[in-house]
């Protein structure tokens, strides 16, 4: 009687630590459900980003998505490196010959392209 009344509390208890443990809130890498996000498609839209702005960068390669903050040296303006598939982006001008294009296309040389993207 005794180690039913035992095993009927310890069944219990793990049955209320699953659920629990069901209810709690996963990690999330990149944007949250309540961000929202826009392509950069030109230069002069890069550098209307005001320091503290929060943007994000989509990797060309892996996919991941890395959101930040602007930094004061603006970095951003010149590249970028995706921490999870380690591959360095360089800002791509575009020539023509009528002058160069105002694009904002990050390129790793490879024909991956990475996108900025900044906060609406």
């Amino acid at each position: 009687m005794k180690t039913n009344l035992i095993i009927s509390h310890i069944t219990r208890s793990l049955l209320l630590a699953f659920f629990v443990l069901g209810m709690t809130v996963k990690a999330q890498a990149g944007p949250g459900p309540h961000e929202s996000y826009l392509p950069v498609k030109s230069m002069k839209e890069a550098n209307q980003i005001k320091v503290g702005d929060r943007i994000a960068v989509r990797c060309g390669k892996c996919g991941e998505v890395t959101t930040m903050l602007a930094d004061k040296d603006r970095s951003y303006l010149r590249g970028y490196h995706c921490e999870h598939c380690h591959t360095n982006f360089q800002l791509k001008s575009i020539s023509t010959p009528h002058g160069s294009i105002s694009t904002f296309i990050y390129d790793d040389g490879a024909g991956h392209e990475a996108t900025l993207l900044r906060g609406k």
